[in-house]
């Protein structure tokens, strides 16, 4: 196999990168150097990231490190988002928050928190700078999976 990185064509191992391609791949085939080096892999945890269909990517253990950290405040920012959007777009979230509560079996304001915390390491803000953005664009599509 051939690593699309660096082009060594002599690998045994090569890791499965979520680095959308010119060609449209989703997906990039690269040897350990190449991933480790890559913006799609945490050093922090030596983990792959979870790629998004936008293109940005994710490592879901930071994901889940600040949503853990936000834990006890998700309430109040679900009714930050609640008293800030018109209630159209608070009911999407609302029915989006409810499909992800059967599939996963976490709280709405859990998913919600979620949903905050990969769109803000995907973008590099933080969680807060999400909501203002939200609120400020006043739609919810920010946090929404595409297509919803």
């Amino acid at each position: 196999m051939t690593c699309e990185l660096c082009g060594d064509p002599s690998l045994q191992l090569i890791l499965v990168l979520p680095i959308k391609r010119p060609n449209g791949n989703l997906s990039t085939m690269a040897c350990l150097k190449c991933a480790e080096n890559s913006f799609a892999y945490c050093k922090k945890h030596r983990r792959i990231h979870r790629g998004f269909l936008d293109g940005t990517t994710a490592c879901p253990l930071c994901i889940e490190e600040m949503v853990k950290e936000r834990i006890f405040e998700k309430r109040n920012i679900l009714n930050t988002l609640k008293q800030g959007l018109p209630p159209e777009e608070f009911n999407d979230l609302l029915e989006w928050a409810n499909i992800s509560h059967v599939l996963t079996g976490n709280l709405r304001a859990t998913c919600v928190l979620r949903s905050l915390a990969s769109n803000a390491l995907r973008t590099q803000k933080s969680i807060d700078e999400v909501v203002k953005q939200i609120i400020s664009e006043k739609s919810v599509q920010l946090i929404l999976p595409e297509g919803l």
